[in-house]
């Protein structure tokens, strides 16, 4: 199934292919919706313009300090990152799965995924 975002009006500004499976997954999560052709044929999916936005998700604030936690995230003691590489729709599609099955509200980021960007930060202002 093809996954339609802006401009689908003219000419169907196609970004990607998906499965049907995968398609009625983020219908059912209020990120897409079905897209029929002229034809009434189902033909894929058109992003929301409610996730269009060059909007950043909200994160967490953090402590300016970093903490042996942190520190011990960062090595890996305490797994891998599980958000890291993911785009802002995914990143919806995690938050809004969390918040259905345990009724609470997660960040974008995971805490490994903050750890490391604590990290850049404070690498960043040192190295200047």
């Amino acid at each position: 199934m093809l996954v339609i975002r802006n401009g689908y009006a003219a000419g169907w500004n196609c970004s990607e292919r998906c499965t049907r499976a995968r398609g009625e997954r983020m219908v059912e999560l209020g990120l897409w919706i079905r897209w029929f052709d002229e034809h009434g044929e189902h033909v894929g999916y058109l992003v929301t313009a409610e996730r269009e936005r060059e909007e950043k998700l909200p994160s967490q604030a953090s402590s300016c300090c970093i903490t042996r936690h942190e520190m011990e995230l960062v090595a890996g003691l305490h797994g891998k990152s599980r958000t890291v590489g993911l785009n802002e729709i995914q990143r919806e599609e995690r938050m809004k799965v969390i918040r259905a099955k345990t009724g609470r509200q997660v960040s974008p980021e995971d805490a490994v995924e903050r750890a490391l960007a604590k990290l850049e930060a404070f690498r960043e202002t040192r190295l200047r």
